[in-house]
């Protein structure tokens, strides 16, 4: 055997160890980038659900202001209505 040709199987085996070498560190690095998505997919959808319950209590806290509005302007229109809701929003200050 020459020595070019032990020079061209010398370059052959280095650059197929190199590869072997990258392929492992590329499945690494997909293998902790695939866990790290399975992690963010469980915080979006846990973010998901927190969202939907602030919703649906922003939702509840209109339609009670709602009602309270509703009720305050009731009063208001009555004899003494509007003394009693200034007096009420005095104590409050």
């Amino acid at each position: 055997m020459s020595d070019w040709n032990r020079i061209s199987y010398f370059i052959a085996y280095v650059a197929i160890v190199f590869l072997l070498v990258k392929i492992l560190v590329l499945n690494d690095t997909v293998s902790k980038q695939t866990k790290e998505i399975d992690d963010l997919k469980t915080v979006h959808t846990e973010l998901q659900l927190e969202y939907a319950h602030m919703l649906d209590e922003v939702i509840r806290l209109d339609e009670e202001n709602g009602i309270f509005t509703s009720m305050l302007g009731e009063i208001e229109v009555e004899p003494g209505g509007s003394e009693i809701l200034d007096k009420l929003y005095n104590q409050q200050k």
